[in-house]
């Protein structure tokens, strides 16, 4: 869905997605959306969300899907259990690898928490909270 403010400062809608060329400037909390708790592997998918649990543990992430991402999107991933990260493995399809600080694989614990940010088909670290 497209949502355009007209000279009235009225909103129209149009497609899927919501545009906004000015800017947003909010009036109070800007929220997030915690998606589906996802089991750690190789690759996952992240969809309806920006806040993802890693609930689980099969195999060490590697990628994160990427069909419904587009550049400048920011996500957070916490674990519930001790999982690791990938840097940079081998992209596969739509599933995009991990640029991690320091060029290096991140081992995280329970309640560490990882932001990354899509930008030019890989997902870059932003930032990381070790307890």
């Amino acid at each position: 869905m497209i949502l355009i403010l007209d000279s009235q400062n009225s909103i129209k809608s149009e497609g899927k997605y919501i545009e906004i060329s000015q800017g947003i400037r909010p009036g109070g909390c800007l929220f997030g959306k915690r998606g589906e708790d996802v089991t750690a592997d190789e690759n996952i998918s992240l969809n309806n969300g920006n806040l993802f649990v890693i609930d689980g543990v099969d195999n060490p992430i590697e990628r994160i899907h990427c069909s419904e991402w587009t550049d400048g999107s920011i996500i957070t991933l916490f674990a519930l259990f001790s999982c690791s990260l990938k840097h940079m493995a081998v992209e596969q399809e739509e599933y995009r690898p991990l640029f991690l600080s320091g060029s290096t694989d991140f081992d995280m614990e329970p309640n560490f928490n990882i932001s990354l940010m899509y930008i030019n088909g890989t997902w870059h670290e932003i930032s990381r909270f070790v307890a």
